[in-house]
């Protein structure tokens, strides 16, 4: 598992709005970073084993998704060019992962 910056300062109050707001626009500024870990990781993957390099994201509560109205990730993953795979799913009521 990589990621592309650090939940602190900046990045968290970008994320914190994006879910807790609904302010989906904010989320493509997180983008880039994402991009350039992904290149970072790819760069180190041995491609020779067929390695391939998928995104997946945690999955959303469905009160969540309702909530917000849209999936964070996917937001960003497809501003960065990147279709997520949908590989995992929630099997029981979850509580708020902060």
């Amino acid at each position: 598992m990589w990621s592309g910056l650090a939940f602190d300062g900046v990045v968290a109050r970008i994320i914190r709005a994006c879910k807790e707001d609904g302010r989906p626009a904010l989320a493509r500024a997180l983008a880039p970073a994402l991009r350039a870990a992904l290149a970072a990781v790819g760069e180190s993957t041995p491609h020779g084993q067929g390695g391939v390099l998928l995104v997946v994201p945690v999955p959303t509560s469905s009160r969540s998704l309702r909530i917000r109205g849209f999936h964070l990730v996917e937001v960003v993953t497809r501003a960065a060019g990147v279709t997520p795979v949908r590989a995992l799913r929630l099997v029981e009521a979850t509580r708020d992962q902060r």
